[in-house]
């Protein structure tokens, strides 16, 4: 195998093997981008090798080559293209070449994010978050785009069932609910709603369900530490928090009940981890799976409540252009740990209506919550004088949607099923 002493001459040796056997366009447009070349001109002649791929009539040799180089005055593109003739390109070795050049771009935009901790001003915690932000690209794209043939991935997706590893990840506990939508690894799962209908309540329902399956991280922004207590042994005892908060309750049996209820959750394996930070970023929340799947080898499932509290690090950006770069980061987390998230949002001031069942359309400040989203569930209250409620499965990228008509057990913070169907 040829040694190069540096990235150009492995990038020259690419060009010409691509020149010697066009087919080979395709393989390497799989893992290099333009921008993963070092050399300008190599840049210049990949990227019309690409054009001529994508849009031309796959003829990549010379003299296609020399008019899309002169259309776009790259100078000396004549000599350039005769050069790589002399770089010795091995056909059979292009992936090799490819790798080296692939490697070489990642050992620079690493030192690039080095360098941007050092160089950037402000806050040390945004510089952080903002190079943690260039990592987590570099770590879930940094490889290219996987390519498998049909048999093979039959063979992988077999495997993985046999394993359990395509099974639906958790169930939420609310039956007619779990009969529609199916949480797989990797989505994105926004629960939105208006203030008052129940966002957190479903969160910390679904969490508490699924801890008994799994490990929970629950990311809170709204409810405190004792807050978050008080809900748990609500939905363990079906007791208001007005009893829960009050001891001298010794009405007959609530008062064990409580205490049974207390003595499970302090004494039971911790499978539901609560982050309360002061500000999180997305990079925080990463850091934070990252770290319980080190430590514990699983993780079924994040719960970020709720998206509007969480802190971007750029300063400068108007609301809906900060939504949706948040929208797209938790997107990222879901693919970076492997595990399936759950962003509570608000919905739009103006969708308030009475009456009104929200639309995707109604998510605040972004459209790309909306694009997003592998599930959307809407939490819906039609009237403020009674427990009627219902969740609106409003979208499901590989599945159904529909609703369940509930109570919302305000007293308890909890939802109760009624009929499926709405």
């Amino acid at each position: 195998m040829i040694q190069f002493e540096h990235d150009a001459e492995a990038e020259a040796a690419l060009l010409g093997a691509i020149m010697a056997e066009q087919n080979l366009i395709w393989t390497t447009m799989q893992s290099l981008k333009v921008e993963d070349f070092y050399k300008q001109e190599h840049r210049d002649v990949y990227g019309a090798m690409v054009d001529i791929a994508e849009n031309g009539d796959g003829k990549i040799d010379i003299i296609s080559l020399s008019r899309i180089l002169r259309y776009r005055k790259v100078p000396n593109h004549a000599t350039l293209l005769s050069s790589f003739d002399d770089a010795l390109p091995d056909v059979g070795n292009a992936s090799h070449y490819a790798k080296i050049i692939k490697e070489c771009s990642l050992g620079r935009k690493l030192t690039a994010t080095a360098t941007k901790i050092t160089l950037q001003q402000g806050d040390p915690r945004d510089r952080l978050n903002l190079a943690l932000d260039d990592l987590i690209q570099l770590v879930s794209g940094g490889g290219g785009a996987d390519s498998w043939t049909l048999p093979e991935a039959v063979k992988i997706y077999r495997e993985n069932q046999n394993s359990g590893a395509t099974a639906k990840v958790f169930d939420c506990g609310m039956s007619a609910l779990d009969s529609i939508v199916t949480f797989r690894k990797e989505n994105m799962i926004v629960v939105a709603g208006h203030p008052g209908t129940g966002k957190s309540s479903l969160a910390l329902q679904i969490a508490m369900n699924v801890m008994k399956q799994g490990r929970v991280l629950f990311v809170s922004m709204e409810m405190g530490r004792d807050e978050l207590v008080e809900r748990a042994v609500q939905l363990k005892t079906g007791c208001s928090a007005s009893v829960i908060d009050n001891p001298t309750y010794q009405a007959e049996g609530i008062r064990e009940k409580i205490e049974i209820a207390f003595n499970e959750l302090q004494q039971g394996e911790s499978t539901l981890e609560v982050f309360v930070p002061n500000r999180c970023t997305p990079q925080d929340v990463l850091g934070k799976a990252m770290e319980i799947k080190a430590r514990f080898g699983d993780l079924s499932l994040v719960i970020i409540d709720y998206l509007q509290r969480v802190h971007w690090p750029v300063p400068g950006l108007g609301a809906v252009q900060e939504t949706t770069e948040k929208s797209r980061a938790m997107k990222d987390m879901a693919r970076a740990a492997g595990v399936p998230v759950m962003v509570l949002s608000q919905l739009s001031r103006n969708s308030a209506r009475e009456g009104k069942e929200p639309q995707l359309h109604d998510l605040r400040d972004s459209g790309a919550i909306e694009q997003d989203a592998d599930i959307a569930i809407f939490t819906h209250r039609p009237s403020e004088d009674t427990n009627d409620a219902v969740l609106l499965v409003r979208k499901q990228r590989h599945g159904p949607t529909g609703s369940v008509k509930c109570e919302f057990d305000r007293a308890r913070c909890r939802f109760i099923e009624r009929v499926r169907g709405y």
